[in-house]
């Protein structure tokens, strides 16, 4: 403006035009930065949530697992059970048979004294 090679309302266009190109460089600088850390934490909540899957799966495939050896050992019980059940009935049915069976001995003997 001193040297007279342009106006001072030329240089405050001059100045205002670059200022709102530098702004404008700042915001897209800014906007992109923003937008790479966004991609990078979504990148690694999608791996983190991929892991997480997998790990409840196979916690999921382990439950499972005990779930059958534990309805396994049930059945196992419940049929040792039966079958100790039926015993005591055979062992109890056999039992009663041999009282009942001395009873009608007693009593066929005692009429005859």
């Amino acid at each position: 403006v001193k040297k007279g090679a342009f106006t001072a309302e030329e240089a405050e266009r001059k100045l205002d035009l670059w200022m709102t190109d530098k702004e404008a460089r700042i915001q897209e600088k800014r906007d992109r930065i923003e937008g790479e850390l966004n991609a990078a934490l979504k990148k690694q909540l999608d791996a983190e949530t991929k892991l997480k899957e997998a790990k409840e799966a196979a916690i999921a495939a382990r439950n499972a697992e005990l779930a059958a050896e534990a309805e396994k050992a049930k059945a196992e019980a419940a049929k040792a059970a039966a079958a100790e059940a039926g015993e005591v009935e055979e062992v109890t049915q056999s039992a009663t048979e041999e009282p009942a069976a001395e009873e009608t001995t007693n009593s066929e003997e005692a009429p005859q004294e």
